[in-house]
Parts: C-alpha cells; sequence; structure tokens
C-alpha cells in the first residue's frame, strides 16, 4: 500500500491541500494526467480558497440579479437562484442572509415553491422587456444591434412559453 502512487498522492494532497503534489501513477488518464511518462501534477485548491471564490462570485450573481430588477432584460431569477446555491456552498451566513431578503422572497421564493410563473406575470415581462428592446431598437439604427435584439426576443419568447412552465395564479399564491 505505501508504494501504491495512488494511496501516496492522496495521504500527500490531504495532508498538503495547498502545495501542488507529483506523483507517478500506472494509469494516467483515470486520473485526469495525460503527460508522459505518467507523471501528473495535481494542485488542490484549499477549501478556504474555494469558499472565497464562490462568496465573490456569489455577491456576483446576487448584485447581477438586483440590477436586473431594472433592467428587463437582464433575467433576475435564475442570477438569484445561482447566487444562492454558491452562497449554500461558500458561507451560511451569506446563504441565511439571502434567503431572508425581499428581493429573494419576491423573485425567487414563488418560482420554487411553485415550479413556474404564472400567465400575466408572464406577459407583463415581455411586454416590459419588448417595450425596452423597441425603444432600443429606435435608439440605435443599426443593424446588429437589432439582430442582438431580435436574438434576445426569441430566446425570452423561448424561456417563457417553452422553457418555464406556466402556473395557475393560485398555485403562486
Amino acid at each position: 500500500i505505501a508504494n501504491n502512487p495512488r494511496c501516496v498522492s492522496e495521504r500527500l494532497s490531504y495532508k498538503w491541500e495547498a502545495s501542488p503534489v507529483l506523483f507517478i501513477v500506472s494509469d494516467p488518464l483515470s486520473y485526469g494526467c495525460t503527460a508522459p511518462p505518467y507523471l501528473c501534477l495535481r494542485y488542490n485548491l484549499p477549501m478556504s480558497i474555494k469558499r472565497i471564490l464562490f462568496s465573490i462570485l456569489g455577491w456576483l450573481c446576487f448584485l447581477l440579479g438586483a440590477v436586473g430588477i431594472f433592467v428587463p432584460v437582464l433575467p433576475t431569477t435564475p442570477f438569484l437562484l445561482l447566487a444562492t446555491f454558491l452562497f449554500a456552498r461558500s458561507s451560511p451566513r451569506f446563504h441565511a442572509w439571502i434567503q431572508s431578503t425581499r428581493i429573494y422572497k419576491r423573485y425567487v421564493l414563488p418560482f420554487k415553491e411553485s415550479g413556474g410563473i404564472p400567465l400575466g406575470q408572464k406577459i407583463r415581462i415581455l411586454i416590459i422587456s419588448f417595450t425596452v428592446m423597441g425603444i432600443s431598437a429606435w435608439a440605435v439604427p443599426k443593424i446588429y444591434v437589432w439582430l442582438t435584439l431580435g436574438a434576445v426576443a426569441l430566446w425570452l419568447l423561448f424561456l417563457m412559453f417553452i422553457r418555464i412552465p406556466t402556473v395557475s395564479s393560485d398555485k403562486q399564491e
């Protein structure tokens, strides 16, 4: 067992989590290594670095979701769901905080509980989004802007009528 490279590498990477581990293996592909002659360098990030990265990404997603409340083309709920996921992996305090915010309770909680969006809310989202996109197309008469807005409009229609389930209004409340 002491000569088994897998055991040695796991023991080293566990003990020296922040430092790279060089080890020899008999089957490099099983370790995600393609470097001959079967030498692999594995670097494990310590949990504290992962938590910091997840926290930073969580705050970035939260901010994008908050901006999405005022910018119709930027989706609020997916960013807040991703922020909640990242906070759950990084900080119990941030995770509890985001679940207690008004933004989360207004946009994410109803979606999580009912599994969809009522038809009336979908129509309001589309009216506001298409109005803003129409103003943008009128203000910037460039073909690439129109193509981009057209692609966003098609994506929004796909999301609203195919991807995101429609639920009845009483199920949402």
